[in-house]
């Protein structure tokens, strides 16, 4: 037997809108501070599955920043590395006062919720789910640029038919103004 099937199930705190959560940010992350180690405080503003959310992170200041398909490192789970493996990815946890509670629940609790542990495939799974999402946000922005672009292309065309439209019309103008001048005189 592997020791994953072995080890006991543990309880999971099930996320939902509006739970506060610290997210910890990556080193390249535009809110991370050099040097500093305190976590951000972070609400749950959806939820994937008991392991991934978006969230609106503050900074150090209040601002809010939407960080989408943020792995939420549940009690044991090891720390998410980035896509390239080339070192941790930004993650957020629960905080240790509702780690406490949700303890306290489930001594109390006659049949706790339990979740088993993730597997490889579901941390894979997760991972091109991010990726996918990421490829489809690049898909939607590039077909918005050349929807802007043909949009921009069909402006400069009609302004230039309407200016020589109205170069026509004034030199239908001047040449019928001269034609009745010649003719008074």
């Amino acid at each position: 037997m592997t020791e994953a099937s072995t080890s006991a199930p543990r309880v999971i705190i099930t996320p939902t809108v509006g739970r506060v959560v610290w997210f910890i940010p990556n080193e390249h992350d535009p809110i991370h501070v050099a040097g500093n180690t305190e976590p951000h405080a972070a609400i749950v503003s959806h939820v994937y599955n008991d392991r991934l959310v978006n969230l609106g992170a503050l900074d150090r200041n209040g601002g809010n920043h939407a960080r989408i398909r943020v792995v939420l490192v549940q009690d044991g789970d090891e720390p998410p590395l980035t896509s390239n493996g080339s070192g941790p990815a930004s993650y957020c946890v629960w905080m240790p006062f509702q780690k406490g509670q949700a303890a306290k629940h489930d001594k109390a609790s006659a049949a706790p919720t339990v979740t088993p542990t993730p597997t490889d495939a579901d941390l894979a799974s997760a991972i091109e789910a991010v990726r996918a999402e990421e490829r489809e946000r690049a898909e939607r922005e590039k077909a918005a640029a050349v929807a802007e672009a043909v949009a921009a292309e069909r402006r400069r065309h009609e302004e230039a038919e309407i200016a020589r439209m109205l170069a026509e019309e004034e030199a239908a103008k001047s040449k019928g103004g001269k034609q009745k001048g010649g003719a008074n005189a």
